[in-house]
């Protein structure tokens, strides 16, 4: 048979020499995700040897690290958890949820040794709000950190918190409030994308 090569010329040619030939491969879904590192420190009193061991939830998000060979006595592991918003209770989360926002860290746990409240070091929380984007609701919304807060654990737990009291409609944050009730006031410029002052012991509404 015959074929004829378009946009060269009208001539018809052997399909042996106009053919194109595909090549079939098989592939797998899914990504890869690690598993475990090990590092070692080589030193002249000899060697230390780290390993990272990681577990993950079923959209590929970090759900435990831990870390082993840490050469703190006491410690012969640290261990973090984190938790994302499909694992949170209260309307936001199911609306971040449902808006696919899988990955967001919400809150995470560092441990001594085993994932036991004794044991329990630290705590990372963020809380997340609902806002609209400007004055109709028909703009939309958008889920942003209402406030942070850290615990350490100890003799007696000490928390740090910061509140983000309001957003303008581009999603940056125009006032904060520290745990003492300090307030401070954060002015944007070149279109909203850079913080150009701030003012601290005014509120916004003022």
């Amino acid at each position: 048979r015959t074929a004829r090569v378009y946009g060269i010329d009208e001539t018809p040619v052997p399909e042996q020499y106009s053919e194109i030939q595909s090549i079939t491969t098989d592939l797998s879904q899914g990504r890869s995700l690690p598993a475990s590192r090990t590092e070692t420190l080589c030193e002249t009193n000899g060697s230390i040897t780290r390993t990272t061991a990681y577990t993950h939830d079923a959209y590929g998000n970090v759900k435990t690290v831990t870390e082993s060979g840490l050469g703190i006595p006491g410690f012969t592991s640290g261990i973090a958890t984190t938790k994302y918003a499909d694992e949170m209770t209260g309307s936001v989360y199911a609306d971040m949820a449902a808006a696919n926002m899988l990955s967001v860290p919400v809150e995470t746990n560092v441990y001594r040794n085993s994932t036991t409240d004794s044991n329990l070091l630290t705590t990372q929380a963020t809380a997340f709000g609902k806002y609209q984007r400007g004055q109709s609701s028909s703009r939309g919304y958008f889920f942003a950190p209402s406030s942070q807060t850290l615990t350490i654990r100890g003799n007696t737990a000490s928390t740090r918190e910061i509140k983000y009291n309001a957003y303008d409609y581009r999603g940056n944050a125009i006032e904060t409030e520290t745990m003492d009730g300090q307030r401070t006031v954060h002015l944007w410029g070149y279109g909203g994308t850079h913080p150009v002052a701030q003012v601290q012991g005014s509120s916004w509404s003022a």
